[in-house]
């Protein structure tokens, strides 16, 4: 399915209910290039991480449609909806999710627990030393990850989303608290992952993100 189109059309979600209910999102469309960097512009609220999670299939709309390429994920089961995950997008929080009681090999051997069929040479030092290279970070395997900067647990972050083959690559703000040094290298290289191929769409308000950005939806402005 590389470089297949995404795009979603009428989206609505809403968190509480009865008269507290709030709409997160309402009626959101838009089509997401393929192999093209697109940002998620808006305070803090506006939805950008509603819709990440939405477009991952982390979480589901009250309302609206979403289709990546041929397919519509929606209409699937449960199932096959979290095979379709699981085979088509990798993700970046904003908190990392790093294990800090693990090792930076054990973090980055994390995701392929779920990722059934992939070769053994997915596991092996140097596919994970690869990974580390394209996310412009160089430390021992064997180190722990409680002790990393925040830069630093970003960039294992990303090498971690690297690992794993994936079509769309979804980050919640990883620039988030970083200096203006990783910021830039973590821009980069995102940057170079779509002129690679790869769809990515980031939730960001740091205008840092905007020069390394195809494109930029604005959520206050839809």
């Amino acid at each position: 399915m590389s470089q297949a189109c995404l795009s979603v059309k009428g989206l609505h979600k809403s968190f509480g209910a009865g008269v507290g209910a709030k709409a997160v999102l309402e009626d959101f469309s838009a089509i997401f290039a393929p192999a093209a960097l697109t940002i998620l512009s808006g305070r803090s609220g506006s939805g950008k991480t509603t819709l990440l999670s939405l477009i991952g299939l982390l979480d589901t709309p009250d309302s609206g449609d979403i289709r990546i390429g041929d397919t519509n994920p929606l209409a699937l089961s449960a199932r096959k909806r979290a095979r379709f995950r699981r085979q088509t997008f990798s993700y970046i929080f904003q908190r990392t999710g790093l294990i800090d009681g693990m090792s930076i090999r054990q973090n980055l051997l994390l995701p392929l627990r779920y990722r059934r069929g992939l070769p053994a040479a997915s596991r092996s030092k140097d596919h994970l030393l690869a990974a580390m290279e394209q996310a412009a970070i160089d430390l021992p395997l064997s180190r722990r990850t409680a002790n990393l900067s925040g830069g630093e647990r970003m960039r294992i972050a990303m090498a971690r989303a690297l690992v794993v083959p994936f079509d769309i690559l979804l980050c919640d703000e990883p620039t988030a608290a970083l200096d203006t040094e990783s910021s830039h290298a973590i821009g980069k290289t995102l940057q170079q992952l779509s002129r690679q191929g790869k769809t990515v769409i980031i939730a960001s308000h740091d205008p840092l993100m905007h020069g390394y950005a195809d494109s930029v939806i604005d959520l206050e402005a839809v």
